[in-house]
């Protein structure tokens, strides 16, 4: 699975939050994380075998325009002690 966050215009209440959730939960592969209906980001996880631009299209058929789109993960991180 990777992780992607989309920042959508158009996300304006908690009614379009929900048309998200329900329209990705009928997706197989796509597990919603977070709608932040303040930003219009979305956070979800897609099969590595999904296309990002297909998503993109999803959320167009469903009347949200993508801005911006971004891969979410981890990074690492190097622990220092000071002494």
């Amino acid at each position: 699975m990777k992780s992607m966050c989309f920042t959508l215009e158009g996300v304006k209440c908690g009614k379009c939050a929900a048309k998200i959730k329900d329209y990705f939960s009928e997706v197989e592969g796509v597990v919603i994380k977070d709608v932040d209906v303040s930003s219009g980001r979305v956070t979800m996880e897609l099969n590595a075998s999904l296309s990002v631009m297909g998503i993109k299209s999803q959320f167009k058929d469903i009347g949200f325009q993508v801005q911006k789109m971004e891969k979410v993960g981890w990074f690492p991180v190097s622990i220092i002690t000071v002494r």
